[in-house]
């Protein structure tokens, strides 16, 4: 989920959240038999009579009512969605209980390339590994699925065109609550990744080369993560919250060719002008070639000659038909720096086989997410993730193969 609504908004949220939320705790409060304080109630409803709510560390010390849905950390309300799902629509691997985690885990442990294996054939490979990893802690060197051949989009969106083409993929919700919100199906998600992927090679872009993004929270932002993994181009994600500092360090540091930005942003009431930011960290930048410039505020900033080009017009007229380039398990998916707060920013390196499989096992378990479709065929019987976080931190880049909703502005507590 890519969220940006507005502080005028919280009233219409609350009202239309809180209801839903209120049954869904009380739910979970009954079931799980909480000791309730004297003082602090739930309020009632028209259907469900009030109860008393569990104790401070389990709400966070907040006040239950009217608020309650903005003031909540939407990390408990995912939870406790989560925890409500019937048996029945459990994944297969889902560990349910510690017993069965710790039985998990020594399998992990005790026969890595047995377990890792298993999970690995789940997915789409052009040729399989050789080896599933081998390891020198000494040396630094550790390699995951050596030999093998794949693209990871063709996992995140080819492979779930048959049953899932006309399946929603991503749902965004965009700043101002006036402003239409988007659906893009996997359908249209593998239509809008293909034309990035090809307007990238039309500037000249290949296997191998560094991608700068650094983009407001818009689903083109997500169609720039694919279409870089389309063509073999190597991404690295900026905090569209980094200064032109910040921003060139960065660039120097990976040998970035091309960059992906916009006009501005929206956080909240605030707008952010990006492209000034980008202007002023450019000139320090030898390697650049070109800024794409996506509209998004609608600033008309000025646009350097030779350099910036708009993206809907470099997306003018490109194919959305991209053959996805072959990639070893080894080679580089994406580059993300640290925030640089205890020294200079660390680029962390990503590759595509063993990222593919331990990011998807790891979001299945953690969230207890079931991939299966429901019984309309239609949508994931697992429901809806949806993640607050910027694309430019871990959490909010895993624009990979699941049901997403998305926000375009600022993370709320």
């Amino acid at each position: 989920m890519l969220f940006d609504r507005k502080n005028s908004s919280a009233a219409h949220k609350t009202v239309r959240y809180n209801f839903q939320t209120m049954k869904i705790i009380r739910r979970v409060v009954r079931r799980e038999r909480f000791v309730f304080p004297q003082k602090e109630n739930v309020p009632g409803t028209p259907e469900i009579p009030p109860v008393r709510h569990p104790a401070a560390q389990f709400f966070g010390n907040v006040a239950v009512g009217t608020g309650l849905f903005l003031r909540l950390n939407i990390g408990i309300i995912d939870c406790i969605l989560k925890q409500d799902q019937s048996e029945k629509q459990r994944m297969k691997n889902n560990i349910s209980n510690f017993d069965e985690y710790q039985r998990t885990y020594r399998q992990s442990v005790e026969t890595p390339e047995v377990f890792w294996e298993t999970i690995a054939n789940e997915f789409v490979w052009r040729k399989k590994w050789n080896e599933v990893v081998s390891w020198d802690f000494h040396a630094a060197d550790v390699k995951w699925f050596s030999g093998g051949k794949l693209n990871i989009t063709e996992n995140c969106i080819d492979r779930h065109l048959p049953q899932r083409a006309r399946q929603t993929a991503i749902l965004w919700e965009p700043n101002n609550p006036e402003e239409e919100a988007r659906s893009i199906t996997y359908q249209e998600l593998q239509e809008q990744v293909g034309k990035v992927g090809n307007m990238l090679r039309n500037f000249g872009v290949k296997k191998g080369d560094r991608v700068c993004i650094y983009m407001p929270m818009v689903p083109e932002l997500a169609f720039a993560v694919l279409g870089c993994a389309r063509i073999g181009a190597v991404h690295s994600v900026i905090f569209a919250g980094f200064s032109a500092g910040s921003i060139a360090d960065r660039i120097n540091d990976s040998g970035c060719k091309l960059i992906l930005t916009a006009d501005g942003a929206f956080r909240g009431e605030k707008k952010t002008d990006l492209k000034a930011i980008i202007d002023e960290a450019l000139p320090r930048c030898p390697t650049i070639e070109k800024a794409i410039v996506f509209e998004r505020i609608k600033s008309n900033p000025p646009m350097k000659p030779g350099r910036d080009v708009w993206w809907h017009e470099a997306m003018a007229n490109v194919s959305a038909s991209c053959a996805a380039e072959e990639m070893d398990a080894e080679d580089l998916l994406f580059i993300l720096y640290t925030s640089g707060s205890t020294g200079k920013p660390k680029g962390m390196v990503h590759t595509c086989g063993g990222y593919m499989v331990f990011v998807n096992y790891t979001f299945r378990t953690a969230f207890q997410y079931d991939a299966s479709l429901s019984n309309d065929g239609q949508h994931p019987a697992g429901g809806v993730y949806w993640c607050t976080a910027d694309v430019g931190w871990i959490t909010g880049g895993l624009f990979k193969g699941r049901r997403r909703r998305a926000w375009g502005g600022r993370k709320r507590n």
